[in-house]
């Protein structure tokens, strides 16, 4: 995403500007650490205040760039004031946690802390409870998968113009790239858009990491239901229904399918009864969480019928 920014005419970006921040203030250890300290003599003193930051380091020209995107990672917020958060409009994105644990492995031992779905879902809720919007949620693979109407999404969200450059960019290194991106972009600098990366030969799933996985799940269930649908995506309303026949005229069926229906944004935050039957549980969940367990449902078969029986 930070590269896709990168092609806008009016946008600067920066990779990671906190990082030294997180290094110094956790006491982290990278295989980059005294450089990262080095390069960017701990930025992140100067975040208390957005404003006081851009006065301390002219890292941007506002009357050449309109836009500064600052890619970070959530876990490097540690410490840092929420004054923060109100000087900009603020994008999550996240990943399917199996990719991700298996991709971060490949650099560093991975932890719950370290996948950032914890702070992920915590910045959410903050943001969304400090009287503000609550902030894009985009989720890769939809990138991956629909770039174009994702990215729509994304820049209506942010109330700005959607830049088809943002689409394509060269591959290899990049200018805006951290010091850090021999060890995390590689796959990234072969790449020339969004696209999914080239399948890797499986490793087995120690029960460490399944154990990773199924902590992250609920962190990136609840972000993924607030996740920004791409634009080409969006249900379209039923069309009108046709004008009744004229006297003497015979009725014709007319019918839009047994899967059509009118979107209605109460259905985002319905609770659905389900009771559990075994133990006749009955309990309110979300929309999303009113799911049958393939191990609870059976099939009867007949003539032309395939039904779920529960």
């Amino acid at each position: 995403l930070m590269y896709s920014f990168a092609q806008r005419e009016d946008t600067q970006v920066l990779d990671e500007p906190l990082y030294a921040h997180f290094l110094r203030v956790t006491g982290e250890s990278r295989p980059y650490r005294d450089e990262v300290l080095a390069a960017q003599e701990n930025f992140g003193r100067y975040f208390s205040d957005l404003c006081q930051f851009f006065s301390k380091r002219t890292i941007i020209d506002f009357r050449v760039r309109q836009v500064l995107y600052a890619k970070h990672m959530a876990k490097q917020r540690v410490g840092l004031s929420p004054k923060l958060l109100k000087q900009a409009k603020h994008v999550l994105l996240i990943r399917n946690p199996a990719d991700l644990i298996r991709s971060f492995g490949e650099v560093l031992e991975v932890t719950l802390s370290e996948t950032c779905f914890p702070q992920l879902a915590a910045l959410y809720s903050e943001l969304r409870t400090a009287g503000g919007s609550a902030p894009a949620v985009v989720i890769s693979e939809d990138l991956q998968v629909n770039p174009e109407g994702t990215l729509k999404a994304l820049c209506s969200h942010l109330e700005i113009d959607f830049d088809p450059h943002m689409l394509q960019w060269e591959a290899g290194p990049r200018p805006e790239d951290g010091l850090w991106a021999p060890w995390w972009y590689k796959s990234t600098h072969t790449a020339t858009g969004f696209s999914k990366p080239p399948e890797k030969e499986s490793k087995p799933w120690t029960s460490g990491l399944l154990e990773l996985l199924e902590e992250c799940m609920p962190f990136y269930t609840l972000l993924r239901r607030h996740a920004l649908t791409p634009v080409d995506c969006i249900p379209q309303s039923l069309p009108a229904a046709p004008a009744a026949p004229a006297a003497g005229e015979p009725a014709v069926a007319k019918s839009h399918g047994t899967h059509a229906y009118v979107a209605d944004k109460r259905n985002q935050t319905i609770l659905i009864g389900m009771r559990d039957g075994v133990t006749e549980e009955f309990r309110l969940v979300p929309r999303q969480e009113a799911k049958v367990s393939v191990f609870d449902s059976g099939y009867i078969l007949g003539d032309g019928m395939w039904e779920g029986m529960r």
